[in-house]
Formats: structure tokens, sequence, C-alpha cells
């Protein structure tokens, strides 16, 4: 909704601004099929609540067009929340974090049983993989590439460093340096088995590097 705030003027001006305002409307929302438009008109700034200096666009006619209020609440209107249902709760933080980060403006909770959803919430039922005869963090890992697998299909988005959550990429590049890897070997494993973009495979090898001090050692 757009609202407009019109100094006092003779009404015969007021009937002219409000023809070139429709007009101009009419020129902002000729590409949106669905656009609805609502334009209010004050008749002087003792009847606004909005002051003059909150306005946020103007045009060359004088016309004060503020639309802040209408934008928060339809962002309100717009926010859904999403309920987490998992079947083991060991993985449960690695679930918050990695569903926030494909839903960043939407807050993510547990689904419990005096949880009361609303119709425009969403509930996520997430199935832990088997990790029987896993350790603890090789569980975790299997856990959050199968999540984030999931995640990515359904929202159609990849995230710049994968699933990693929780430790410090550069430890792993540094910690594969140390053991002997080469560039391309550690690059391959952040891409291959985290899922991260080749920039920030390139920036945790980086980081690695001045860490170690070694990039003679290692040709790097």
């Amino acid at each position: 909704m757009i609202q407009m705030y019109i100094p006092d003027m003779e009404s015969s001006q007021r009937l002219d601004m409000k023809s070139r305002t429709i007009r101009l409307c009419d020129v902002m929302f000729a590409s949106e099929k669905e656009a609805t438009r609502s334009v209010i008109y004050f008749r002087g700034a003792s009847t606004s609540k909005q002051p003059a200096k909150q306005a946020e666009k103007h045009d060359s006619a004088g016309l004060r067009v503020w639309n802040q209020q209408a934008k928060k609440t339809d962002a309100k209107k717009e926010a859904t929340m999403i309920y987490i249902k998992i079947d083991n709760d060991v993985f449960y933080d690695d679930a918050v974090v990695l569903v926030r980060s494909f839903y960043p403006r939407t807050e993510v909770m547990a689904l419990k049983a005096d949880s009361k959803p609303e119709e425009k919430d969403e509930i996520l039922s997430i199935e832990v993989p088997d990790v029987t005869g896993l350790d603890k963090k090789n569980a975790h890992e299997v856990f959050k590439d199968s999540l984030y697998k999931k995640l990515s299909e359904k929202t159609g988005k990849k995230l710049p460093w994968g699933y990693l959550t929780g430790v410090r990429p550069s430890k792993i590049a540094y910690t594969m340096l140390e053991e002997g890897a080469t560039k391309e070997q550690i690059k391959k494993h952040f891409m291959d088995k985290h899922y991260a973009s080749e920039d920030k495979a390139e920036l945790a090898l980086t980081v690695a590097k001045e860490r170690t001090g070694y990039t003679y050692r290692y040709g790097l």
C-alpha cells in the first residue's frame, strides 16, 4: 500500500494532483500483474500522523510518498515459524543451525507437545540416517551431510560453506596440510565432502597456509 501526503491547496489543484498521482502509480505498477494500490490523501500537515521528514520518496510535484510502515506490516504477515520434528534429539542442534542457514529470516524451534503451530507455520520432519557403529564425530558428519542435501533440494539453495558448522574451516585445511595433502586434494575435500564453494575452499586453504608458514614446503 502507498500513502501520499498532499499539502493544503485549492480543490481544482487537488483534483489535478489526484489525476497525476494515479498516472504515476499506473506507471510504477504497470509490470506487476497482481499489484494492488491504495492511495490515501491527507488535507494538510495537521491531519497527517506522518511527519514530512519521515517521507521515503518525493517526486517533482512535491508529493511525499512513504511506505515504510506498509513494508513492515507486509513483512510481519509473511513471516513464518519453522518447527523441527526430529526423531533423535542428539542431532537437534545440528538441525537448527542448518535450517536457520537455509531460512535466515525465519524463527526455528523444536516441536513440543504444547506447541501450537499456526496455518502459516511449517513443520519440518527430519529423519536421522543410520549411524550405527559410528563414533560421535562421524555420526554428526553423516547427519549434517544428509540434512544439507535435503534442504538444498527443497529450497534450491547452496550455502557458501556447505554444511560446515561448529568448526573453523581453516582448521580442517591446516590438519590436512600437516598430513601432507596437496592443494588440489584439500580443495576437493572441501567441495566434494562439505559442499563448500571453490572460493571458500580457496579461502580456507589461504588462511591455513598463513598459519603454517610452510608455503615452500608444500609447494603452495
